[in-house]
């Protein structure tokens, strides 16, 4: 079997126990005020557990219903999975001449 590269259970522990504020919203850690940056990262990070494999000896722990409801984030660019795929597509399509026919990766010199 594949083994994962985090510990999800102990992120997963960390972010619902540590990370929210009381007034809602995520933190850094306790004792740290609330902020939209780091709402943004632990929300990542949950999608990012609950997109772990099955086959992980963790992933069982997840409620059966968030590997269901929770689009699958790319953890290097924080979009979503199928997002990334449509503009890693869309740029070799551009870089390859497109379907205009020509490139537009790259534009032409102004004149000045």
């Amino acid at each position: 079997g594949s083994e994962s590269l985090m510990d999800t259970k102990g992120l997963l522990d960390y972010i619902l126990i540590c990370c929210q504020n009381p007034q809602g919203g995520l933190r850094d850690k306790p004792g740290r005020g609330r902020d939209y940056y780091h709402t943004c990262y632990c929300l990542s990070g949950l999608a990012v557990a609950a997109a772990e494999p099955q086959s992980t000896s963790t992933s069982s722990e997840l409620p059966p219903h968030w590997t269901s409801s929770v689009i699958v984030v790319n953890p290097v660019y924080n979009i979503s999975a199928a997002k990334v795929e449509a503009a890693i597509l869309f740029f070799h399509s551009e870089t390859a001449g497109g379907p205009s026919g020509h490139s537009h990766a790259v534009p032409p010199a102004a004149s000045s």
